[in-house]
């Protein structure tokens, strides 16, 4: 769309650059008796992708938008006017009612759009002031309203996610830029359905970096709802109104008894239902599982049980499969099985596996017609190709984690902790607005 806009934008200067030759040959042809002077008006283009001003207030506008389609407005909804701050004013956050006594709300963001594209705790602020907008509860003339009701309710966090988690601002890979999460879930480790919901009221500038792993996970937990029909039917008002009206709200409770009575698990267990939207969500071909985690995934798909002659219960690897084969009752559906595991894990493994993979279920299907010997050792062979592909893929990736220590710059490496450090700075230089702006006066004097 931009490469459209700038050759739209080269067409029209190329037309005024013509016009304006044309009409100097015209007098220099004394076509003209009256000398004219022609001023020509350069038209200067500026990259979108690199524009605060287009940055900026297109992310807050994301935020209104998708605010508004979570609560439909009502009558008394307040009418939203996004605004951005001046290039010479202190970049900071606002909000201002109508003086006239109009249901209209000025909503002002920073222009300067790398000090608060990734301010967990400004998204989870704005995207409440929308959402309280939108309930059409009451601000007062200095702007206050109940935001640090809901500033901490899954719901906030979860869109205020979505809003910023799109990759044309927040520029990260995998699972619409969800970083975070899907490191957890790529090694196995999944935050629990309960500890999303309720997660921690009060934050604190100490905590900004909890507050972007939550938000993380809260937002893939709107996703989940989003898909069971939770904001098609309605749901997210009332949870909204219930944080509103107690700060002692049981957050999980209500989210238990909303989603029960909405069907939103379809009948599964709620912890099982988000752990399987996670998995389902997280983890594929192109976002794959860990090597490590895909190694344990490998060997707890492929460890059998059955049980002995005296009743005990015993388990073998693949391996094992013949010298254990009488011991298995329906074989044939045991062989159906392992391959269903081995191809959904191969759709999951890291680039590289699927070839062992491969190998490991041609040796599995030869197994079915022949249990011999023979058999037994070429399928501990394709196990062992396998193993040792991991095994060289575990060491390449310490030698390159030791290369990027010894070779990339601290400030490369850092670079999220220093922008964190540049954002407190901005802070502190709201605390004296007044003060800073009239520093700003003396350094553009000077």
């Amino acid at each position: 769309m931009w490469i459209t806009e700038k050759l739209r934008c080269k067409t029209v200067l190329a037309a005024f650059v013509l016009t304006g030759l044309f009409c100097t040959s015209a007098l220099l042809n004394g076509q003209e008796k009256k000398t004219t002077t022609v001023q020509f008006v350069p038209l200067a283009f500026q990259n979108a992708e690199h524009s605060d001003q287009f940055r900026s207030g297109r992310l807050a506008e994301r935020f209104r938008q998708i605010a508004t389609g979570a609560v439909p407005r009502r009558k008394n909804s307040w009418s939203v006017r996004v605004d951005l701050c001046g290039i010479r004013e202190v970049q900071h956050f606002e909000v201002k009612p109508d003086p006239a006594g109009k249901r209209e709300l000025l909503v002002k963001v920073p222009l300067a759009f790398e000090s608060w594209r990734e301010d967990v705790l400004a998204h989870n602020w704005l995207m409440s002031v929308f959402l309280l907008a939108q309930l059409g509860e009451e601000f007062d003339k200095e702007g206050r309203c109940k935001s640090h009701l809901i500033q901490g309710h899954w719901l906030v966090r979860g869109l205020a996610r979505k809003a910023a988690g799109d990759t044309l601002f927040a520029l990260r890979p995998f699972a619409r830029s969800n970083a975070g999460a899907y490191v957890f879930c790529a090694n196995g480790i999944t935050m629990p359905l309960k500890s999303v919901v309720t997660g921690m009221r009060d934050y604190g500038r100490d905590l900004a970096a909890v507050a972007e792993l939550e938000s993380g996970f809260a937002g893939l937990l709107v996703e989940a709802c989003e898909d069971a029909g939770y904001f098609r039917n309605g749901l997210a008002e009332p949870a909204l109104r219930s944080a509103l009206r107690s700060t002692d709200t049981d957050l999980w409770q209500d989210f238990l008894k909303t989603g029960t009575t909405a069907n939103l698990f379809s009948g599964r267990d709620p912890e099982d239902w988000f752990q399987r939207y996670l998995d389902r969500r997280m983890i594929s071909v192109l976002s794959p599982l860990s090597v490590e985690y895909f190694e344990t995934c490998y060997r707890e798909q492929t460890t059998l049980f059955f049980k002995e002659s005296d009743g005990t219960e015993g388990s073998c690897g693949l391996s094992g499969l013949v010298e254990n084969w009488a011991k298995f009752p329906a074989q044939n559906s045991l062989i159906d099985d392992l391959q269903l595991r081995l191809n959904v894990l191969s759709y999951r493994a890291p680039a590289g596996f699927q070839q062992p993979l491969s190998d490991i279920r041609r040796e599995l299907t030869a197994l079915r017609m022949e249990q011999t010997e023979v058999q037994a050792r070429r399928l501990q062979a394709a196990e062992d190709r396998l193993f040792e592909a991991i095994r060289k893929r575990i060491e390449l990736e310490y030698a390159l984690g030791e290369m990027e220590k010894k070779h990339i710059a601290p400030a490369d490496r850092f670079q999220r902790t220093l922008r964190a450090a540049g954002t407190a700075q901005q802070e502190r230089n709201l605390i004296l607005p007044a003060v800073q702006k009239k520093l700003d006066e003396w350094d553009d004097y000077r």
